[in-house]
């Protein structure tokens, strides 16, 4: 039995270094697609799938996909439009293609969509960020909230004196002492669980800023826990 560990623990170090080498190959990607409704830029899928296709194999790194489960529900957006939102659970086997050892991994992905193509894009999305968590995958303009550090210089500040014209808040500057929600970090998961409960994701910006990415992540992964709490019960 030892010896079955012992080499099990050998062969998922010689993965694990065979990703985390990949990962550092990749470095910042720079944004090459831009959403023009939502005024918003982002990188493609084509781009991604594009630098992981070639570095995989010289990695001797595979990654095998699957779907194992779709939920789908209809529902109107805010203009009055029938759209579908999707939910997809995705296995992901990820292989070391020189020993055969290999690891499975559960993502979840979600997207919405007017026109049918929700399925195909919640795909897509689930397997983008998949590589994304598994390499490291930035983008070159990618800020952490966390990671900024800002220095006010005290003698320049101005107490906030309330308004004397009637509604609006106390200080133009209330956003600004909001801390960041980051992806994974300080109190995501809770965040992630209280929106699954039951509360409106839009409160989440009452206490946070909160990025488009971080926004976009946040929902899949609430969809993700709600899906989980359901088949608990079940």
């Amino acid at each position: 039995m030892k010896e079955i560990n012992k080499e099990y623990q050998e062969q998922l170090k010689g993965l694990s270094k065979k990703v985390e080498a990949f990962a550092k190959t990749i470095g910042a990607l720079a944004k090459d697609g831009e959403n023009t409704n939502s005024h918003y830029t982002y990188l493609t899928n084509e781009t991604t799938m594009a630098v992981l296709r070639d570095g995989l194999h010289d990695a001797n790194i595979g990654v095998f996909t699957k779907v194992v489960d779709i939920d789908e529900k209809e529902g109107l957006t805010s203009g009055g439009k029938n759209m579908m939102r999707t939910v997809v659970k995705m296995k992901f086997k990820v292989v070391d293609l020189e020993t055969g050892f290999f690891q499975n991994q559960t993502f979840f992905g979600a997207e919405q969509d007017t026109g049918g193509k929700s399925l195909q894009q919640a795909i897509t999305q689930c397997t983008k960020y998949f590589y994304f968590k598994l390499f490291k995958i930035s983008t070159a303009d990618e800020v952490d909230g966390d990671g900024r550090t800002v220095k006010l210089d005290k003698t320049k500040t101005k107490s906030a004196k309330p308004s004397n014209n009637g509604g609006g808040s106390a200080s133009d500057d209330d956003d600004d002492n909001k801390p960041w929600l980051n992806i994974g970090k300080g109190k995501w998961n809770e965040i992630v669980l209280w929106v699954a409960q039951g509360n409106e994701i839009g409160g989440v910006r009452n206490k946070y800023k909160v990025s488009k990415k971080s926004m976009a992540e946040l929902e899949i992964q609430v969809e993700a826990k709600k899906k989980a709490i359901k088949e608990s019960v079940n």
